[in-house]
């Protein structure tokens, strides 16, 4: 939630980041039984900068 907009902070834009960890595991065949294992843990990390015009919004605890 942005409780303001973007209007002067560098060219007018906020920035966000984020990150996603993924655990993959995996399991198959190779014809005479059954194989499996995991693969080590990834990590995906990506930033957007982006303008928030306006903010309207009703906050309630």
């Amino acid at each position: 939630m942005y409780t303001r907009s973007s209007v002067g902070q560098p060219n007018d834009q906020t920035t966000a980041e984020w990150a996603i960890q993924w655990s993959v595991s995996w399991v198959g065949s190779d014809g005479t039984g059954s194989v499996g294992g995991d693969f080590p843990l990834m990590q995906s990390r990506a930033r957007a900068t982006f303008a928030v015009a306006e903010v309207q919004a009703l906050r309630a605890n």
